[in-house]
């Protein structure tokens, strides 16, 4: 066996590790787990590690799983070390919008699903979200408004959650950010469709930024208004911005 078949398998089996785990204290992670599972059962070992964007989301979602089922079968003392150890921005994604998104029905779960076994790319986002994570370290050096600027980015917020990125600033209160390129004119049926998801995933307060990426300081635009926006946004608020 190579070691690159090696790595496919250990994946497979960490899967069901996971899923074996999950079946006894948490069934609905359980069946997501089973859903992601059966249509690698069969696929070769050469052809999912051909997959790279498949191999990295399947990664994320382990490990999302992993640290979510350590945390369900600590005692009390456990879980407040663990809430401890890690920063508010990763306890909101992995101790909140986690669960509650394997606790809801996730209409598009089949449809994104089936993407990332057939190791479609990442949208255009992903560029644009790098780039405002590089703008916020550059910041930092030199900028004291950004110091605490924190962004993390999940395939599941992406794919069930309209959600591109979540941030913190000074506050430590997380925003969910919804990325489009799409024009003011067009965008009435996504951002209806957007609000409606996050008051169905229990977000409760979210940013909808539309930006042109042909602007010359459109990076610069985004990160000002992700990281001000996750200090100023108020609870309840889900606030649509373009760049002009």
């Amino acid at each position: 066996m190579t070691q690159t078949h090696s790595e496919a398998d250990k994946l497979k089996q960490k899967l069901q590790e996971l899923i074996a785990i999950a079946s006894q204290v948490e069934i609905k992670l359980a069946e997501r787990l089973k859903a992601i599972a059966s249509p690698l059962e069969k696929m070769p070992s050469g052809t999912m590690m051909s997959r790279k964007h498949l191999l990295l989301g399947l990664k994320e979602i382990l490990v999302d799983a992993e640290f979510w089922l350590c945390y369900r079968l600590a005692n009390p003392e456990e879980k407040q070390q663990i809430k401890d150890a890690i920063l508010q921005i990763d306890r909101y994604w992995h101790l909140e919008i986690f669960p509650t998104w394997f606790n809801k029905h996730d209409k598009d779960f089949q449809r994104w699903k089936e993407c990332l076994i057939k190791n479609e790319p990442p949208p255009d986002d992903a560029k644009t979200i790098s780039e405002i994570g590089r703008n916020i370290r550059h910041q930092q050096r030199q900028n004291k408004n950004y110091q605490n600027a924190r962004l993390i980015s999940k395939l599941i917020a992406d794919k069930a959650i309209d959600t591109d990125l979540i941030a913190t600033a000074d506050q430590d209160n997380p925003l969910c950010v919804q990325l489009t390129q799409s024009g003011k004119q067009h965008t009435d049926n996504k951002i209806r469709e957007w609000k409606e998801t996050y008051i169905y995933y229990e977000i409760k307060r979210g940013l909808f930024a539309g930006y042109n990426p042909q602007h010359p300081q459109y990076i610069t635009w985004l990160t000002k208004h992700i990281v001000s926006g996750a200090d100023d946004i108020a609870t309840g608020e889900y606030k649509v911005v373009f760049l002009k």
